[in-house]
């Protein structure tokens, strides 16, 4: 039996990890930031702001059944596209929101 080198994977591989290893690590940050920033930004008390970030980043798990029922009609190359592509544009303009000071 022999082993696969580093080498023989295929360019396309090493794109895709790169890919979800950069999401992964965005979504981390992510999940880090959004309560400090409901924190600093509202005028609730603290633990129920942080309860609503949390709240709205667990409602994609509960749409999941109808999101994923129209993924499989998608190639997962372009369902993975438009999804980190959507996550994304919300990322950014939360972030860009927030830095001109336009966030509630």
């Amino acid at each position: 039996m022999t082993r696969a080198s580093s080498n023989h994977l295929p360019h396309g591989f090493w794109t895709y990890l790169a890919g979800m290893a950069g999401m992964s690590l965005g979504d981390a940050l992510l999940s880090l930031a959004m309560p400090f920033l409901a924190l600093g930004l509202s005028t609730l008390p603290d633990e129920r702001a942080v309860a609503l970030v949390f709240l709205a980043g667990s409602l994609p798990r509960f749409a999941a059944p109808l999101l994923g029922s129209m993924a499989d009609r998608l190639t997962p190359r372009a369902a993975i596209g438009v999804a980190s592509g959507l996550r994304a544009a919300a990322v950014l303009s939360m972030a860009g929101l927030a830095l001109a000071g336009m966030l509630p």
